[in-house]
């Protein structure tokens, strides 16, 4: 009898090792997609007081985090703040208009949107964001940024191959 039971011990995990994920509710996802939207309307009201510190405190710090702004690049949070946030500060000037068009609800704790708006430097402008739940808010782990009509990509190098010039420096801005 021993003997059998350890036989279909193994098994009976491995079932249970297989077992789908728990679902994700309907209401789990308009959950989700109200705390994003919320989130990013209060980034959005933030970015419009022109306080770099509110607006940074909605980035996460990673080394993961990556941002595309239509052709240039920086990866890591930190390094982002740097080079980014500070542009939202005072005496800056611009105002933004960022509708949330559309939130994608991946998981209780991730969630991508899609918002469209514009400034009062550039007429039509776009995000993606990735948001992951981090300490019980939201926070955004990627984040593309794009306009009509913006700045080509820089020439690739004469000494190297396009994949050569198409990679990132570690920490930094794509050259």
């Amino acid at each position: 009898m021993f003997a059998r039971v350890m036989c279909i011990l193994p098994v009976a995990f491995l079932f249970g090792a297989c077992r789908p994920a728990p679902s994700f509710t309907e209401a789990e996802r308009r959950a989700v997609t109200s705390e994003v939207t919320a989130t990013l309307n209060e980034l959005t009201e933030a970015i419009n007081d022109h306080e770099p510190e509110r607006v940074a405190a909605f980035y996460t710090d990673a080394p993961e985090f990556l941002f595309l702004g239509c052709t240039s690049a920086v990866t890591g949070g930190a390094r982002f703040k740097q080079v980014v946030v500070p542009t939202y500060g005072p005496g800056r000037g611009a105002t933004f208009e960022q509708r949330v068009v559309a939130v994608q609800a991946l998981s209780p704790a991730a969630a991508v949107a899609l918002q469209r708006g514009s400034s009062t430097k550039a007429p039509a402008l776009f995000w993606t964001r990735v948001l992951v739940r981090q300490d019980g808010r939201w926070v955004i782990t990627y984040e593309h940024q794009s306009w009509p009509d913006c700045d080509p990509p820089p020439a690739p190098h004469p000494q190297t191959t396009p994949s050569d010039s198409a990679r990132l420096l570690p920490g930094g801005i794509a050259k």
